[in-house]
């Protein structure tokens, strides 16, 4: 009996969503809701497009650059001819952080995720490749503070809280990664 049935079997007045899906593919975390969606089941969260719009952080960067909103320069690594053009990127901007194409959570992000020169690049975007089996994404590192904002609402939505991140240097560097997140205390 799969999901679809046991929801149609014992369907729920609502349901709170923190589903993430299953496989690996970019659209994981829309699974679940899209499935409510289909069966008319009320929940929270945002929807499977958002969802699965927010989840490819490519995706993302292209719709806000088209909105006009400021974004930093981001490549898409997804083959060994991609790294044999690396070098001109360090042309643009010094340091680049090297991260999954669809993973949330820092998931992929390392304390040395950031780097500043051709050899490091292949070795990174290699490891994301190898460990998460999907394009690794090149961005423009902007070192500052990391602000989480809560919201809630759909068509006006409203900010309930912001938090700062301030995490442990790691050579030199604050670096919000996925070590920082399983270190939560």
């Amino acid at each position: 009996m799969g999901v679809c049935d046991n929801l149609t079997r014992n369907r729920p007045d609502f349901v709170f969503n923190i589903a993430e899906g299953s496989g690996v593919t970019r659209g994981r975390e829309s699974q679940v809701p899209a499935v409510l969606e289909s069966l008319n089941i009320p929940y929270s969260g945002s929807d499977p497009v958002a969802l699965a719009v927010t989840l490819d952080k490519w995706l993302t960067h292209h719709i806000l650059s088209a909105g006009n909103v400021a974004v930093p320069s981001l490549y898409m690594f997804s083959t060994e001819e991609d790294l044999r053009h690396g070098n001109r990127i360090f042309q643009e901007h010094g340091e680049y952080i090297v991260k999954p194409r669809w993973e949330g959570s820092s998931k992929g992000v390392f304390p040395d995720s950031v780097v500043s020169d051709c050899k490091n690049l292949a070795h990174k975007v290699r490891r994301i490749w190898r460990r998460y089996r999907q394009p690794a994404l090149v961005e423009e590192f902007l070192p500052g503070e990391e602000i989480t904002v809560g919201l809630v609402g759909n068509r006006v939505p409203r900010v309930i809280g912001m938090m700062a991140i301030d995490p442990v240097a790691v050579n030199g560097r604050k670096l919000y990664s996925i070590e920082h997140k399983r270190n939560w205390e």
